[in-house]
Order: C-alpha cells, then structure tokens, then sequence
C-alpha cells in the first residue's frame, strides 16, 4: 500500500514535482536545502500541426498524466494511458500530450511515433516532502546529508533521472 506523508503514515515523498512555487500540499514541506533535479516537461504534438509553449494554450484538447492537470493555467485532461494518448494525436483525437520527456522520448524511437513532434513547456523543480512536525528539521538533514552523499558518487542521478537538461530533437 502507499501512504501519503499528510496522513502520518510515511516520513517523506521522494521523488515529488513543485508545481511553479506553489505551497506544499496541507501538513506538509518541501525540502528546498537539496536540489533533486528538475523535470523537464514536453509538449507531443502532430508534426503536421505543431504546438509550442505559446500556442498549446490555445489548443482545443490537451492531456497530460494524472496529478499535474493543475500544471497548466489552461484546460487540460488527465490520461491515464501515455502510448493511447500518442495514438490520439497521431489520429487528431487530442492537439497534445504534456508529460515528462522521460517517459514519451524512449516510445518516440517506435516507427508508428515518427510523425510527433516535441517541443519544451517548462522545467519543474524536483523537491522532496517532509511532514511539517516537530522533527521535520532532522529528517530535513538526514535527506540533505543523504543526497550529498548520492551526488558525490554519482548515483542520486541514475536513481532520480532529473540531472539533464532539455534536448531539442525530434523523431
């Protein structure tokens, strides 16, 4: 089972996606002492009709993964299927697709993807959260003394995925 950190079920949220700024959510904090990388998000659109960051705002139907329909200060539905929401697009069902790189970029290389298009949206901070008790200051510091250590060594990158910037290429 998973248990939510709010719910005092969990000690922290590792990996968890900072939405621009915005508050943690209620009973919880973000750890903001360690950088865990950013996520870099992507719009997948039909190379024949290609959107951008400025023009996806005006699109008629976009999707992206459930928990980050609130991502976008447009209208967005959540998809619960990656590879059927490319099949959309590639239909004209659905104008785009915004998710992480890391999960569309690897389907990209299957021929029947070869007529989406990417394109950068945003960059978003890659955060932990802690509960916002008492001895959230000492798991603060067991997270930042952890991740140092990964870092020296190299392995909180191959754990994360969240070290490389955006690439620009297309399928």
């Amino acid at each position: 089972n998973s248990y939510p950190p709010a719910a005092g079920h969990a000690d922290f949220h590792i990996p968890f996606i900072q939405n621009d700024g915005s508050p943690a959510p209620e009973g919880l904090v973000y750890v903001t002492e360690t950088d865990f990388g950013e996520v870099q998000f992507v719009i997948y659109s039909r190379k024949l009709s290609p959107l951008n960051a400025e023009t996806v705002v005006h699109a008629k139907a976009v999707e992206t993964e459930s928990g980050h329909v609130s991502f976008f200060p447009f209208p967005v539905t959540e998809t619960h299927c990656v590879p059927c929401s490319l099949d959309k697009i590639l239909l004209g069902r659905t104008d785009a697709l915004i998710v992480s790189s890391d999960i569309v970029d690897p389907l990209l290389n299957q021929p029947q993807y070869k007529a989406i298009h990417r394109a950068f949206y945003k960059a978003y901070p890659v955060r932990a959260l802690v509960p916002a008790s008492a001895d959230s200051g000492a798991t603060r510091r067991y997270l930042a003394e952890g991740v140092k250590r990964l870092k020296e060594t190299g392995e909180l990158w191959s754990i994360t995925r969240h070290q490389a910037a955006y690439a620009d290429w297309q399928p």
